[in-house]
Formats: C-alpha cells, structure tokens, sequence
C-alpha cells in the first residue's frame, strides 16, 4: 500500500478550527475513494497564509515545509480572499515545487 503524507499549514483561527473538525476523518474518506494509498496528515497552524496580501510566501513556506519534514504535499489553507488580474483565485498551484 502507497502511504502518502501530506503537510497543511492552516491559519489560526478559523481555517484552523475548521481544519481540526475533520482532520480526523479525512484519512479515511479518502482511503474510501482512493484504493491502495493511505493518508498521513500533519497540521500546523502558521500566520504566514494569513496574509492574501504574500500568496508567493505562503507558496515558499510550503514548499520549504515539503523538503524539511519530507512530505508528499504541502497544502496551505487560509480564509482570505486572493485576487489576481481582478478575478477571486480559489487556489495557486506550483507544480515545480
């Protein structure tokens, strides 16, 4: 079986208490969806993605979380809007990293 480990860097307050509220299912609604492959989540609570203003940061600190803990994927959730060229952005992606 695949283990995967994923790293989500949350911000405090609400993403963070949403974040804790289904942290604990969320292993195992996937392994349902997903055959073959288990789920590791490390949650760590961060202002770094509290700022829309810095989503390049955020980017930066995932990544760096990535490498150092040796994770999968690192995730970062804020509840902050991110605009871009006047648009909502729902998610930045850096598929290099």
């Amino acid at each position: 079986m695949k283990h995967i480990k994923v790293g989500l860097t949350v911000a405090p307050n609400m993403p963070e208490k949403l974040t804790n509220k289904f942290i604990n299912i969320l292993p195992e609604l996937l392994e349902k969806r997903i055959s073959g492959v288990s789920f590791e989540f490390k949650v760590e609570s961060n202002t770094v993605v509290g700022s829309a203003e810095y989503v390049d940061r955020c980017i930066d600190y995932a990544y760096k979380r990535k490498e150092k803990s040796e994770l999968d994927y690192s995730i970062c959730v804020t509840d902050l809007p991110s605009f871009s060229n006047n648009k909502s952005v729902i998610s930045d992606v850096n598929f290099e990293k």
